[in-house]
């Protein structure tokens, strides 16, 4: 997973994330995959003026499905 962030993290560390699927005609309401993952690589990323955020490259080595009542 590659993804923008507010924080910087260190090569190695931990993290956790979730990613959110809205509802569409195969599921029943919306749903969250809880993931865990290491951080892979970090950098700063290009941002609007004023702006700072970094660029995380993560595994993602468990996940679970959490469905969200909607």
């Amino acid at each position: 997973m590659l993804f923008v962030v507010n924080s910087t993290a260190e090569v190695g560390d931990r993290i956790e994330y979730i990613i959110s699927f809205p509802s569409s005609a195969r599921a029943e309401g919306p749903v969250d995959l809880y993931c865990l993952g290491k951080v892979l690589r970090a950098a700063p990323a290009a941002q609007a003026e004023g702006e700072c955020g970094y660029a995380i490259a993560a595994t993602l080595e468990r996940y679970e499905f959490v469905r969200l009542k909607s």
